[in-house]
């Protein structure tokens, strides 16, 4: 018998719950323990203040999916598109996996977003149509700010074809920058792992150009001090012309359906875990916490 534990029921936690469940590689009395520190509704819980799902939160008026709703948190994804392989591959095949197809909507978004940098109004059109110039001294303030952040990707990237999973696992271990890096602080044979992705950015871009992706992008988690391959495949996937999509019942039911793919025929019993499972700090989530608790799950496996 072995024994599985996952600490957060988030999005990770669900999303690894699950596949391990379908993955028809349990044997009889082995037990999944998902072990939860919010009070999410799962099987068990008691007064639970909202479904599991961790930092993404979708909150609707009164309790009532029928009714507006708000996101905290996770919101949209970039619908995967295999001909330009470009957005969210996983999420995209998650949705398709669990059956909610019939829920993907487009996101209401602009095209043409209004920006205030450095004292200048101007649209985005203007500097698509080249009408303007972004006011930043930099070779890349004649096109979106995002083309600037694929553009320092691909110089992570190179020519590597990292449309799967097993292929980003590979490159984020021990993928290197390309040959014909051009650089005064990285070489060729640098792991791209290794090397942060703000200096990295800064060093091909210089400091206008990252100040450019940094206000125009409008999220300076953008551009800070994380790992290059994993912000080289993250960045690469908003390219313009990207099709941002959500689901019409809102993020978190991406989650709800895994959960309840999880739930389906196992059998849950309410557990409190042992004593001496430490407390972990506060997250920034602003939804009340309860104390530990934890759901125990034993599927019997007829083979």
């Amino acid at each position: 018998m072995t024994a599985y534990k996952i600490f957060g029921a988030g999005a990770g936690g669900l999303y690894t719950a699950w596949r391990l469940a379908a993955s028809r590689k349990l044997n009889r009395g082995d037990t999944i323990e998902l072990i939860e520190w919010g009070n999410y509704a799962f099987d068990g819980a008691v007064n639970p203040t909202r479904p599991p799902a961790g930092r993404i939160c979708t909150h609707h008026y009164k309790g009532d999916p029928a009714q507006s709703y708000v996101e905290l948190g996770g919101m949209r994804y970039v619908q995967w598109n295999p001909d330009t392989a470009q957005g969210h591959q996983l999420v995209t095949k998650t949705i398709e996996m669990l059956g909610l197809n019939s829920l993907v909507v487009d996101f209401e978004t602009t095209g043409n977003p209004l920006f205030y940098l450095r004292d200048r109004r101007f649209y985005g059109d203007d500097v698509v149509n080249k009408s303007v110039k972004a006011p930043y001294n930099t070779g890349a303030n004649d096109k979106p700010s995002d083309n600037l952040a694929t553009h320092i990707s691909k110089l992570m990237t190179g020519t590597r074809d990292l449309r799967t999973r097993a292929a980003q696992c590979e490159f984020y271990s021990s993928g290197t920058l390309p040959k014909d890096v051009n650089s005064f602080v990285y070489s060729k044979d640098d792991v791209v792992g290794n090397v942060g992705y703000w200096n990295f950015f800064y060093d091909q871009a210089g400091n206008e150009g990252y100040e450019y992706y940094g206000d125009a992008g409008g999220y300076t988690s953008n551009v800070i001090a994380w790992n290059a391959a994993d912000a080289a495949i993250y960045n690469g996937e908003f390219a313009p012309g990207g099709a941002f999509k959500t689901l019409s019942r809102g993020y978190s039911a991406l989650f709800a359906a895994s959960t309840e793919a999880f739930n389906n025929g196992i059998n849950f019993s309410h557990s409190r875990p042992r004593a001496h499972r430490s407390r972990p700090t506060m997250c920034s989530c602003a939804c009340r916490r309860a104390p530990w608790s934890s759901w125990r799950t034993q599927r019997a496996i007829s083979t």
